[in-house]
């Protein structure tokens, strides 16, 4: 609930902001928007520290995200047409009577396709949750979870939840709901996840980004020369999008280490062609970092692991890092940088 602070006598009072539709909002927003702004965020509103995304929709008959945990348990998202369609927990329900058939094979070709250049899905899945062995084939798709997205007005679908969660059926409400304030529309939506994140709400948030070294060198020396956090192509470039002015970016080297961090300075990403690609116009998103200091010694991958304190995924084009773990990697990286100065 959105409740607006009163002071207008001696006690003051509460006064209810009530919640609205996407359709009654003003611009006349549609669930293949809140879909499409899911999917543009999803390391943001997903909490991948806990679940491995390993298929995004293409095409009707899919759930819109599938996502495994540690244990290789099965979670089945449904995000499209969740105000007041009575089919809403029938369909998650069919995706996941079609998705219990799934072995590895198929789960691996799904996060292949989603996946292009980070590996095998068991080897990404070993690094992500730092498990000292591959998960056996038996322990994938063992179990499922089923997640359907509604609005908090849709007290139907979330009756419907709670009574089949009373049969035995794992099937669970991601709650968002929708404002409009002095003609401005707002989305409150907490990020999925198995356990609750006490720092969630801090303003300081920390991202690492990935060089991209190994696929092309340009790009390395690129962002450490303009002081920039840059991804390219679709999928990977919209992940920039989650970097916001007053948030740190620390710049990874795969199997190097951090060389560099900063803090960013750009309002929205900048788009641009690729250093490598002038061709490719809008293919690279980027922000600027200031102030930005490239370290004479990197922090090694398990330095950085250390100083997070939990297993960070270094995988990806993109991690959003948890933020205690963001607090003391900066303070590690700032000792480093302090000891480079003295010596010189």
């Amino acid at each position: 609930m959105l409740y607006r602070i009163q002071n207008d006598d001696e006690t003051g009072y509460l006064e209810r902001h009530n919640a609205t539709t996407l359709q009654s909002l003003s611009s006349h927003y549609k669930e293949a928007d809140l879909q499409r702004w899911i999917f543009h965020h999803l390391d943001s509103v997903l909490r991948t520290d806990e679940l491995l995304p390993i298929q995004q929709a293409t095409r009707g008959e899919e759930a819109d995200i599938t996502a495994v945990d540690a244990s290789g348990r099965l979670f089945i998202f449904e995000l499209k047409r969740w105000e007041a369609h009575s089919e809403n927990l029938l369909q998650v329900m069919r995706y996941a009577q079609i998705s219990s058939q799934w072995g590895y094979e198929h789960l691996n070709r799904l996060y292949q396709k989603l996946n292009k250049s980070e590996g095998q899905l068991s080897e990404v899945h070993q690094e992500v949750f730092g498990l000292s062995n591959p998960l056996e084939r038996a322990a994938w798709n063992h179990d499922q979870v089923l997640v359907v997205i509604t609005n908090g007005l849709d007290y139907a679908t979330r009756k419907a939840i709670k009574y089949w969660n009373s049969k035995g059926i794992n099937i669970r409400a991601w709650i968002y709901r929708v404002y409009e304030i002095n003609g401005q529309p707002f989305l409150d939506i907490n990020a999925f996840g198995q356990e609750d994140d006490p720092h969630e709400d801090r303003p300081m948030r920390y991202h690492l980004v990935n060089t991209n070294h190994s696929n092309d060198p340009i790009s390395h020396h690129y962002m450490l020369d303009e002081g920039r956090a840059a991804a390219f192509y679709t999928p990977w470039k919209n992940k920039i999008d989650n970097i916001e002015k007053g948030d740190w970016v620390f710049l990874y080297y795969s199997g190097h280490g951090v060389v560099a961090y900063g803090k960013c300075q750009s309002e929205t990403p900048s788009l641009k062609a690729p250093p490598h690609a002038p061709e490719d116009h809008h293919q690279e998103h980027f922000v600027t970092l200031s102030p930005f200091y490239r370290l004479e010694r990197s922090v090694s991958p398990s330095e950085l692991r250390d100083a997070a304190g939990y297993h960070v995924p270094l995988v990806s084009t993109y991690t959003q890092l948890r933020t205690t773990g963001g607090d003391s990697l900066k303070s590690h990286c700032d000792r480093y940088r302090q000891a480079d100065s003295q010596s010189m």
